[in-house]
């Protein structure tokens, strides 16, 4: 099974994802308890906030997953030369196992799908050379995930690291990523002031769009919190050390890019101790870290190092 996990590149093996998420499903259908909120920056106050059932978001954000997951196999195929396809997608799924039963983000879920898409064409930018269509679209994914939470502008820094890192400059490049960013927002203006006589920032609710600390949900989120720090140190250690090798340069510019996404990631969530983009965090940390254990001299420490993750999704049930 380790050698499916680690070297295949057969899509059919994606069953050994969904088992590793069926089990995650079940821890976070059996802590259930309480409705999920959904909540969006861009609405007033009086209709920003809407609850569902703690199952149905459970089995939403499942779903969402898998199909993160699966799209995400498309992206593996960039390191081919060292990381089989099932891997990131195995890690990720355990990453959320861990996250989703003390915090639980349908707004951050929703976003995970767009985002693979974001990478996937940061991944396709990087051997064209018209790329103003790419950049439309994720500057456009971008503008809808910030009215989404305002948290999600970090996506549009993410990108603009991938262009530098990916691209040599142009500065209508970055003209057209600006601008296709902006553009929802400007539609919704039109539209609100069609039917309501106002503008979008008339109805910009600014108690959402300013985090208030909570601390309860800070605490309960702790025990992810620190796994996923220890792993980015692991990460950075074998980094700073040069002991991760890729073979194509293509391949090594894109895990520059994710890892200096990662840092920005943390310094984000620091910052605003809002944990609102930890599981865009977890996607890049899945991708990051695969890499890594990959490209470790002895592969038993690879395999040790899944099955701890896999023991730390156990051990979830005694924290919670």
């Amino acid at each position: 099974m380790f050698q499916k996990i680690f070297y295949s590149n057969n899509p059919l093996q994606f069953w050994i994802v969904i088992l590793f998420g069926i089990f995650g499903l079940f821890i976070s259908l059996m802590y259930a308890e309480q409705d999920v909120a959904i909540r969006c920056s861009i609405f007033p106050e009086w209709w920003s906030h809407f609850s569902i059932n703690p199952i149905a978001g459970v089995l939403f954000s499942y779903l969402s997953l898998f199909l993160t997951t699966f799209a995400l196999m498309s992206i593996s195929k960039e390191f081919g030369d060292v990381l089989g396809i099932l891997l990131p997608s195995v890690v990720l799924t355990l990453f959320f196992n861990l996250l989703t039963p003390t915090f639980l983000s349908i707004n951050s879920i929703v976003i995970l799908p767009a985002f693979i898409f974001i990478i996937k064409l940061l991944v396709n930018i990087y051997e064209t050379q018209r790329v103003f269509s790419e950049l439309f679209y994720m500057g456009f994914i971008s503008g809808v995930a910030s009215m989404i939470d305002v948290e999600f502008i970090a996506i549009l820094f993410i990108v603009v690291i991938g262009i530098i890192v990916l691209r040599p400059f142009y500065f209508k490049e970055y003209l057209v990523l600006l601008i296709s960013f902006i553009l929802p927002y400007i539609i919704l203006d039109a539209v609100i002031f069609f039917f309501f006589d106002i503008h979008v920032l008339g109805v910009f609710d600014l108690n959402i769009a300013t985090y208030k600390f909570d601390l309860t949900a800070f605490l309960s989120s702790l025990y992810p919190m620190v796994v996923f720090f220890i792993f980015s140190i692991f990460i950075y250690n074998r980094i700073l050390n040069n002991k991760v090798e890729l073979k194509k340069i293509k391949s090594r510019k894109i895990f520059v890019w994710i890892n200096i996404s990662i840092l920005l990631l943390w310094m984000w969530i620091i910052l605003t101790s809002n944990m609102l983009l930890i599981y865009l965090l977890a996607l890049m940390l899945a991708v990051s870290f695969s890499v890594v254990m990959i490209t470790l001299p002895k592969k038993i420490h690879a395999k040790l190092l899944l099955i701890t993750l896999f023991i730390l999704n156990i051990i979830i049930f005694v924290v919670l």
